[in-house]
């Protein structure tokens, strides 16, 4: 079976291919049925020429295993792999919603951005996933907008989680980088350099910055000139960019997209930890008999509320999210449908 155009084709005898949602460099993605479960399901399809390579297939095989085996609210929830004729598949919950980049872009046609408080709740989210991945051993390796899918319920979901090592593009040189996925990565994967857990750090940190001021650090018309930003350029004062964004934030995005990874933080759980508490109100506890009345402000105390970020060890199987019937997918530049966005994650 050819992975050119599934439409209208089954899969493992059980998933009926019914539309193709959106399609990237390293795979394509498909509205599809699951006959056995009757539900809607995604159905990412690796594009690969390496489908008699022995070495791809155990990759595969045990990186999908992996991912199966993740349980978490803000990751896309995996639900089976396998292989038919060519096409090596990952089967997904399908979740509806838009992607990160495609509500970015959506409100900076407007000339509108998201709020601070939104950009750092949307960031705890992938932080606490991309945490929660690092602890099973799996980095993401390509942490960016368009890998980010807003649900319905207005909360971030991870996807394609290490589908970069699954599909074999770690292999590509940085020459042959496309500007998106450039966009976003870190000083040392572009100088081939093994990636760890602040690699990931960087490439939210890049992400965060994007959905603060409506747009990433460094932009350019060429991957290689982005590449060389990311190396060489500091990062642009944010608070050039956007007036109202806190010095606390300032200062976490600086660590978080230092050029040497030492400098950084050395874990999602700890820039979660340093993203609690911007920019949130305040609550005061004045007693209400109290309130109209004249106090020194010394006598006031004040607060800030601290939003919980739970990084779940291995074996914790408790995140999975209620009421949620499907996938996400990754949609790049040809994206079909930028409405619906399915995105799947494969294993570091």
């Amino acid at each position: 079976m050819s992975s050119d155009n599934l439409v209208g084709q089954i899969l493992g005898e059980r998933y009926r291919i019914d539309e193709l949602i959106g399609q990237g460099s390293m795979s394509a993605v498909y509205k599809a049925y699951d006959s056995k479960l009757k539900q809607v399901v995604a159905v990412k399809v690796i594009l690969t020429g390496l489908a008699e390579d022995d070495r791809f297939q155990m990759r595969f095989e045990e990186g999908a295993a992996a991912l199966v085996q993740l349980h978490h609210p803000s990751i896309v929830q995996v639900l089976d792999y396998g292989r038919d004729g060519d096409p090596y598949y990952l089967v997904q919950e399908f979740v509806p919603g838009e992607t990160l980049k495609e509500r970015l872009r959506r409100l900076g046609s407007a000339g509108k951005r998201l709020s601070v408080a939104e950009a750092v709740r949307y960031a705890l989210q992938i932080a606490d996933a991309a945490g929660y991945a690092h602890q099973q051993g799996m980095l993401h390796r390509d942490i960016r907008p368009a890998n980010v899918m807003l649900d319905v319920r207005d909360q971030a979901i991870l996807l394609d989680l290490g589908i970069v090592k699954l599909s074999g593009g770690e292999r590509h040189t940085a020459t042959s980088a496309v500007i998106d996925t450039a966009t976003y990565m870190a000083p040392e994967v572009i100088r081939g350099e093994t990636p760890d857990p602040r690699s990931d750090v960087y490439s939210l940190g890049v992400t965060l910055y994007e959905m603060a001021s409506g747009r990433p650090p460094f932009e350019a018309s060429s991957a290689m000139t982005l590449l060389m930003m990311h190396l060489k350029d500091p990062v642009p004062d944010l608070r050039e960019v956007r007036s109202d964004v806190p010095a606390a934030l300032w200062a976490v995005l600086s660590r978080a997209l230092a050029k040497d990874r030492d400098e950084r933080y050395t874990s999602m759980a700890d820039l979660g930890l340093a993203l609690q508490g911007i920019d949130k109100p305040v609550q005061s506890s004045i007693a209400p008999d109290l309130q109209g009345t004249e106090l020194d402000v010394a006598e006031v105390m004040v607060e800030p509320a601290r939003p919980a970020i739970t990084v779940r060890g291995a074996g914790d199987a408790t995140g999975a999210r209620p009421g949620t019937a499907a996938t996400n997918l990754e949609t790049g530049p040809q994206a079909a449908a930028p409405a619906v966005a399915t995105r799947l994650e494969n294993s570091a």
